[in-house]
């Protein structure tokens, strides 16, 4: 089972992406974002990390591309995946 994050501003793209994850039988959504920081708020006072992060680009507050940096320096065994419209 993998798990997966979605981090995205548009709310309704992102229940969307949810639903369409969820129904991959190997795949579970742990949660919902609205933007970089409280991505990485999340994951730095969860217990479990996702296996795999779906990640917007442009965000208000923190964007993509800085929190992937982030991600990347403190929990590199996260894997992130940008998604741009």
């Amino acid at each position: 089972m993998y798990t997966v994050v979605i981090v995205d501003d548009h709310l309704l793209f992102s229940k969307a992406l949810g639903d369409l994850v969820s129904k991959f039988d190997d795949f579970e959504v742990l949660y919902f974002s609205k933007n970089g920081k409280e991505c990485i708020d999340k994951i730095s006072s969860s217990p479990q990390h996702p296996d795999i992060i779906l990640m917007d680009i442009n965000m208000p507050v923190m964007n993509g591309i800085e929190a992937t940096q982030y991600i990347s320096e403190h929990f590199p065994a996260i894997k992130v995946i940008g998604l741009s419209m």
